[in-house]
C-alpha cells in the first residue's frame, strides 16, 4: 500500500480478468481479523488496472483515500495493513470467484505518507 497516492497492489496466483476487478469487495484491516469500525475500512472505489494479469493496482478515490488516512488504526504502518477480499471481488479468465483470503492478508510492503 502506498499511502501517499492511495495505490494499492494486488498479487494473485493465477491470470484475473482486470474488467471483472470490484473495489468494494476490498476491505483494508488494521488486524487480520478486524469487526469493528476502528479497525477496518470498506474501499467504496477507485480506477484499477484493465490489463488481464495476476498483478491489478487500484488507485483509491480521493474521499477513501482521506477516510483511510483518518483512521489511525488502519494502513498506518505494514503492521496495521491487512487486506480482505470477498470472493465478489475478481473472477479469474474462466469466470470463476476469487477464493477469499478469510482471515484477510498481511501486506508485503508499505510505502507510508510523507505529506502533512
Amino acid at each position: 500500500f502506498r499511502s501517499n497516492r492511495g495505490l494499492i497492489s494486488l498479487t494473485f496466483d493465477e491470470t484475473v480478468n482486470a474488467s471483472t476487478f470490484q473495489p468494494a469487495y476490498l476491505v483494508l484491516q488494521g488486524l487480520s481479523i478486524a469487526t469493528s469500525p476502528p479497525y477496518h475500512y470498506n474501499i467504496t472505489g477507485g480506477v484499477s488496472s484493465t490489463l488481464n494479469s495476476p498483478f491489478v493496482t487500484l488507485n483509491v478515490t480521493t474521499a477513501d483515500l482521506n477516510a483511510i488516512k483518518a483512521k489511525f488504526l488502519v494502513a498506518t504502518s505494514i503492521n496495521n495493513s491487512y487486506i480482505l477480499l470477498y470472493p465478489m471481488a475478481v473472477r479469474d479468465m474462466r469466470g470463476n470467484l476469487f477464493a477469499a483470503n478469510y482471515p484477510s492478508v498481511q501486506a508485503s510492503s508499505f510505502i507510508p505518507d510523507t505529506t502533512s
